[in-house]
């Protein structure tokens, strides 16, 4: 089974929410899992793009293998970040799975049309929240298996 893992080069994630308390979540939830990832943040979708698109202060910024979405948040909306990745031909390939408050159906319909990788609502209990990251850590670092190689 370990010839599947991904565990030679550690999975980044690029956290994309608004809410500091929720990052915060996001982040220790990871590193309790005990997963081989690295994670950068950023606040909101104009500094995911630019974070992305490698401009400004993120213009040496590595690019991720997995994106983390909040999908209301301020300047540019998850659903704006999640049409301009996939319209990239240099991005369009990164995963993106929505994290958020959001249950409504035209969220999720909207966010599949633009071909999302996945969509989950952010659990209030903090064990359920805990639960939900270290699952999306393991399943994106250990099972998944990229397009690309992650060696090259």
């Amino acid at each position: 089974m370990s010839d599947l893992k991904n565990n030679h080069h550690p999975t980044r994630f690029l956290i994309v929410e608004d809410d500091d308390d929720h990052a915060e979540l996001i982040k220790l939830s990871m590193e309790l899992s005990g997963g081989n990832s690295v994670f950068d943040r950023v606040s909101d979708g104009a500094e995911a793009l630019e974070f992305l698109k490698q401009h400004g202060v993120h213009k040496d910024s590595p690019l991720p293998d997995v994106i983390l979405l909040d999908l209301n948040m301020p300047k540019v909306n998850g659903h704006q970040v999640i049409e301009s990745v996939k319209a990239d031909n240099k991005l369009k390939l990164i995963p993106i799975v929505v994290m958020t408050t959001s249950n409504a159906q035209q969220d999720r319909i909207r966010a599949y049309e633009s071909a999302v990788n996945g969509y989950v609502i952010k659990p209030v209990n903090f064990d359920q929240f805990k639960e939900l990251v270290c699952d999306l850590e393991k399943f994106w670092s250990e099972w998944n298996q990229p397009p690309y190689d992650k060696s090259a």
